[in-house]
């Protein structure tokens, strides 16, 4: 296994002590890391799987409506395009008097 950045490694051990989901993915949206609470949003055990490449994982998060029919991929909020980006209603944009300068809206 490669050597990974210390931020990585932090963030990894934080989410472990968290008692809601946290998923870390890379750059690539590459799953690095998912937490004890994520396992049943992805039905998988990270101790199973471990890594888990963009299109494994996003295949495990399909979304389907209250009838089991799978919900299209431009129809579902909080997903993200072919390019990286979120689609669905929320979006961020730049303000001033947050630290980050990010607020959702």
């Amino acid at each position: 296994m490669p050597q990974r950045p210390i931020e990585i490694i932090l963030a990894r051990q934080l989410a472990s002590y968290l008692a809601v989901p946290i998923l870390i993915v890379d750059r690539d949206m590459n799953l690095l890391y998912f937490n004890e609470s994520a396992e049943p949003v992805l039905g998988k055990r990270f101790d199973e799987t471990g890594e888990i490449s963009r299109g494994e994982w996003n295949h495990l998060l399909r979304r389907a409506d209250a009838n089991g029919a799978p919900i299209p991929r431009e129809e579902q909020s909080g997903t993200l395009r072919g390019d990286g980006h979120p689609t669905g209603e929320r979006r961020l944009r730049r303000h001033p008097r947050r630290a980050n300068g990010i607020a959702a809206h």
